[in-house]
């Protein structure tokens, strides 16, 4: 099996074992990015060597998307976007994107070096470790946008209202990342028709084939 977008082979053995170690790992209460996706982003069978998105014609369109539905505090929008990822994260919470956008601000402050008064603080210099998670990781694809978006995963509002807001957004993404949403529902339903409706919609692999 040869995947459609990145054009590399990928057996479906290597797929399920991914699939169901990611599960085993994930830990929504974790206050970092999942280390069992920085290990599948690394993975360059599976993801390709960088995250650009050619048009008919082999010419440069865009980065490759990626959404993380239920994103909490935005810890995995924020390491796709240092994998190159123009990174969206879906969030119902309004008070949970606040803190995302607080966390995005405070690493970027410990990546850059600085802060508005030019050094670190104490406490900032304390998380720089955890920054480096962060941390662009191919200079040469550069770091992805970071987008936050309020809405329900099962609705569309928030797909209308980022077109309107983006032109240049159409609804699809190369990756969607989610141990959150899945959680909350009946494993039947993940298979359920209307959902992989739901899903094959957003992701732009079924749209293409």
């Amino acid at each position: 099996m040869r995947d459609p977008v990145f054009g590399a082979p990928v057996t479906k053995n290597a797929v399920q074992n991914l699939i169901e170690k990611l599960r085993q790992s994930c830990d929504w209460t974790v206050l970092t990015g999942q280390p069992a996706l920085v290990e599948a982003l690394e993975r360059k069978d599976l993801f390709g060597e960088d995250t650009k998105v050619l048009n008919a014609k082999n010419v440069y369109q865009r980065r490759r998307r990626a959404l993380v539905p239920g994103c909490g505090r935005g810890y995995d929008v924020l390491l796709l976007a240092a994998f190159g990822y123009d990174a969206y994260g879906l969030e119902s919470s309004e008070l949970a994107l606040e803190d995302a956008k607080t966390l995005q601000c405070k690493i970027e402050t410990v990546l850059d070096g600085k802060n508005s008064d030019g050094v670190l603080t104490e406490e900032e210099k304390s998380e720089g470790r955890k920054a480096e998670m962060y941390r662009t990781r191919n200079v040469d694809v550069g770091r992805g946008h970071v987008n936050w978006i309020t809405g329900d995963f099962f609705k569309d509002e928030w797909v209308q209202k980022q077109k309107e807001e983006d032109p240049e957004f159409d609804g699809t993404f190369e990756v969607l990342y989610d141990y959150t949403v899945s959680k909350v529902l009946y494993p039947s339903l993940l298979f359920h028709h209307s959902c992989q409706g739901l899903v094959s919609n957003l992701i732009s692999n079924f749209r293409s084939s």
